[in-house]
């Protein structure tokens, strides 16, 4: 399967999730596709997006059943939380759908997703690991 199989609404969902620049409603689904290609989203990662079942900030409060996410239990994936941490030397670097700053280098991610942008950018040359409790203590205070 591939971005094609996607009607706009899901492309656009997807642009918006994964921070896909100049992109509008306006776009054709082609146009669409081939931007998310330049931007190297994989569908791999978009399925994970789907799978995680997030939902669009813009759908929040319909009441149909697609959209209403369950809350989590804290046996979820809360537990398997981790903070990553950038040690690049980038101002910003955006990778798997996430942006880390140098004013903000910290993100709380699922154990899976950290790893996932770890491996990544392994093989670009590094440049993110998992903090330490001080770091995240000294940081956010």
């Amino acid at each position: 399967m591939s971005f094609t199989t996607l009607n706009k609404k899901e492309l656009l969902r997807a642009v918006e999730r994964f921070e896909v620049p100049g992109v509008s409603d306006e776009n054709t689904r082609a146009e669409i596709i081939a931007a998310l290609d330049e931007a190297e989203v994989s569908w791999s990662n978009y399925k994970k997006f789907v799978e995680s079942k997030e939902v669009d900030p813009e759908e929040v409060g319909t009441a149909d059943e697609e959209n209403v996410a369950e809350a989590p239990k804290a046996t979820d994936k809360f537990s398997e939380m981790v903070l990553l941490k950038m040690t690049r030397a980038n101002g910003t670097f955006e990778i798997n759908g996430h942006r880390f700053t140098k004013a903000q280098p910290f993100k709380l991610l699922s154990a899976g997703e950290a790893q996932d942008i770890i491996d990544v950018a392994d093989r670009i040359g590094g440049g993110f690991r998992i903090a330490s409790p001080a770091e995240a203590q000294s940081f956010f205070g």
